[in-house]
């Protein structure tokens, strides 16, 4: 189990070593050492600046719609790619799988993308772990 401690961000600063490549020391007491952790690690190496500028280029519009509208277009977005199938995601969402697609229609007509598309799909979760590793 990782505590908050041991992520990259409650120790951003140790996270590099003397010549400036990536923490590769291994476990540390507690503490998680950042090749460890995966896709968090590898979030890690890259500035907060750009964390934050490519989670607005792919969530941006649905965040704002959702802002605009008190809507549940991230949530479901959220749930739909948490699950890999519309069924589940409409049962977490507890809505009916008609009210499930229509939003993920909404979200297609909002963002231009093809939710089948493999890539898209994990663009929107890696920007859907920053929004979370940052408290977006």
């Amino acid at each position: 189990m990782i505590r908050r401690a041991a992520t990259p961000w409650a120790c951003r600063s140790s996270r590099r070593s003397r010549n400036g490549s990536p923490a590769s020391a291994s476990r540390s007491g507690s503490a998680l050492a950042v090749p460890e952790l995966g896709l968090t690690g590898l979030l890690a190496a890259v500035s907060d600046e750009r964390l934050i500028d490519y989670s607005q280029r792919h969530l941006g519009p649905l965040i704002e719609h959702d802002r605009a509208r008190k809507g549940a277009l991230v949530a479901t977005l959220r749930a739909y790619l948490e699950t890999g199938e519309q069924q589940h995601a409409a049962q977490r969402l507890r809505v009916h799988p008609n009210t499930l697609r229509y939003r993920l229609d909404r979200i297609r007509e909002i963002t231009g993308l093809d939710l089948e598309n493999p890539e898209t799909r994990l663009n929107l979760a890696v920007a859907m772990r920053v929004q979370s590793l940052l408290g977006l």
